[in-house]
């Protein structure tokens, strides 16, 4: 797959509201691959073309919870106790310096880029890119696999848990 296939699945997932887990473990993924997945967690300047993404996404979410709504109440009726939990869309753009901003997918719970080749700064800036979506609940990742990459040192790894150890419930493997 390597870091072309990992940019190309980090830019499809990121208005993906359906995607909530991604696994690339062993897959060739460097530090290109990894900035390209903590890009989904930072505000872009909002263009037409996300608009139009983050329209589409919601128009899905939105059938998806009016199922999920139907689905919960047949469940109750028939008095099972399955239920499932809604989706949220997609959080609406805002004011930004140069104009509207808007983060990617925040139904994204668990990135796994175990066994790959990526490198110290790339995995701080994931980490950094995560925390600071998290710290503005536009996000509900709560957990990243970095096992077996190029981050070694005790320092790197000591820098990326301390930017994500300070979220509750967060789950960090280095």
């Amino acid at each position: 797959l390597g870091d072309e296939g990992a940019v190309a699945i980090a830019k499809a997932i990121r208005f993906n509201m359906s995607m909530s887990c991604v696994s690339l473990c062993k897959n060739g993924v460097g530090d290109e691959g990894a900035l390209a997945f903590a890009a989904i967690f930072k505000r872009l300047v909002e263009t037409d073309e996300l608009a139009e993404a983050r329209t589409t996404a919601t128009a899905a979410v939105d059938v998806r919870n009016k199922w999920v709504g139907e689905f919960n109440k047949k469940m109750k009726k028939l008095k099972l106790t399955t239920e499932l939990d809604p989706v949220t869309p997609p959080p609406a753009a805002t004011d930004g310096p140069d104009g509207p901003e808007s983060v990617g997918n925040s139904v994204l719970e668990l990135v796994n880029l175990s066994a790959n080749s990526i490198g110290p700064a790339a995995g701080l800036e994931l980490a950094k890119a995560i925390g600071a979506a998290r710290a503005a609940s536009e996000t509900s990742m709560h957990g990243l696999a970095l096992q077996m990459n190029d981050i070694t040192e005790d320092a790197d790894v000591d820098a990326i848990d301390e930017e994500l150890s300070q979220h509750q419930g967060f789950v960090l493997e280095l």
